[in-house]
């Protein structure tokens, strides 16, 4: 009866798990459900006795946690409380995910490891059908009604930026496809669910795709993070192949020329040949305002290097600088820092900059012994993604970082 039991909660954690994994893209509530229902089930799933056996197993697992608990002291000289608790809320995933993975065996989830890729990879994929299905009915809508409108002239406006991924914001959208891009060189390259040649051309097709829709999306931090990650993964994996090594540094250098040649990078290229226009600008995405930013989070930490302004406590410190400085835009938008490792340092100082950097620099150097492809590419996206926007902020960053964290290390662990 106990067996019978367990085994009906180990479906539970496992079925809720991959829902989980599936509701990414789309609604936060319903992610929340089966978040809730895997961190149960996994809640009861552990071992009591075993508990401090399976952490002393487990402290990859800690700087996760070490990140949690640092904020939670952040609240302690915190001038927003409200604030504050709405951000440790956001962050419960740190605390609750590696202890359900630490702790017990997710003996289903481990054994259906491929399966809960494949079904983050299909996520996408339908998500990205419907950023495209959405865009052209958007046009054809607008054509209908106006005379003058051609698909050539409103096309550009909604497969771009925020028109095009409207069912998350770009950069967290293009980081999740772009992960869909390595579990796809992954399944090729361990011939895992490519039993036909069908399917295995579906998938060298996929990527290109997904490559395109990391494009469409428009994220400077998501275009960036492709090209880094695939120019990476050209010189770590055909090293030996001489001259498809010279064919791709060729296709590396025409990328690089033509992201610069992009609309999203124009900005940049403009204040470098131009310094004087980093006051002149009225958009929020744009490298003025990243500037200005910037210059506002390097004040605030040099005044509070240690600790930082305390949890919940960013929004304020900036709007005050923003208002100082006459940035009315960034005031009236309550920008964040726009950077993760601004916005951890300002928020809760050093210490918890330092723990940031170990939550990425510990398991990097484990998936190199272990040889772990999947969790090397994972928190190099996760570094990448964190130098242009506050990742960390919000369900849609902390959510799958958190999960495919855990999920990584414990299957890493297990090798």
């Amino acid at each position: 009866m106990k067996i019978e039991y367990h085994s009906f909660l180990d479906k539970i954690n496992y079925y809720s798990g991959l829902l989980l994994v599936l509701s990414l893209p789309y609604n936060y509530l319903i992610q929340s459900i089966f978040a809730f229902c895997f961190v149960i089930s996994g809640f009861i799933l552990t071992d009591v006795k075993q508990f401090r056996q399976s952490i002393l197993q487990n402290l990859l697992f800690l700087p996760l946690v070490l990140f949690f608990i640092i904020h939670i002291m952040g609240l302690l000289y915190t001038n927003n409380l409200k604030e504050g608790l709405s951000d440790l809320q956001v962050k419960i995933p740190f605390l609750v995910f590696p202890i359900v993975f630490c702790c017990n065996n997710n003996t289903k989830l481990l054994k259906n490891f491929n399966t809960v890729l494949a079904a983050f990879l299909a996520s996408n994929f339908i998500a990205s059908l419907l950023c495209i299905t959405r865009a052209f009915y958007r046009i054809y809508i607008t054509v209908q009604h106006d005379p003058g409108a051609t698909f050539l002239k409103v096309g550009s406006n909604f497969f771009f930026y925020t028109e095009f991924s409207f069912l998350r914001h770009p950069s967290y959208f293009s980081m999740y496809i772009i992960f869909s891009i390595i579990i796809l060189i992954y399944f090729l390259k361990k011939n895992i669910f490519c039993e036909t040649r069908i399917r295995k051309n579906f998938f060298y097709i996929l990527i290109p795709f997904f490559a395109l829709i990391v494009i469409l999306s428009a994220s400077k931090a998501g275009i960036l993070s492709l090209y880094i990650i695939l120019s990476l993964f050209i010189f770590i994996e055909i090293r030996k192949r001489l001259l498809l090594k010279i064919a791709f540094i060729a296709v590396i250098f025409l990328s690089f020329v033509w992201i610069f040649n992009n609309s999203r990078f124009l900005d940049i290229k403009n204040l470098i040949r131009h310094p004087e226009l980093i006051k002149q600008h009225d958009d929020t995405s744009s490298a003025s305002t990243r500037i200005g930013i910037f210059n506002s989070s390097k004040k605030i930490i040099i005044k509070n290097f240690f600790f930082g302004v305390g949890t919940g406590n960013v929004h304020d410190e900036l709007n005050k600088l923003y208002l100082a400085n006459n940035m009315f835009l960034e005031k009236e938008h309550n920008l964040n820092a726009h950077d993760q490792y601004l916005e951890t340092t300002i928020e809760i100082g050093l210490i918890g900059l330092l723990c940031l950097i170990a939550l990425l620099v510990i398991p990097f150097i484990h998936s190199i012994r272990k040889n772990n492809k999947l969790l090397f590419y994972f928190i190099i996206i996760c570094a990448i993604n964190f130098l242009f926007e506050s990742m960390l902020n919000r369900q849609a960053g902390v959510m799958p970082i958190s999960f495919f964290y855990c999920l990584l290390l414990k299957i890493s662990n297990n090798i």
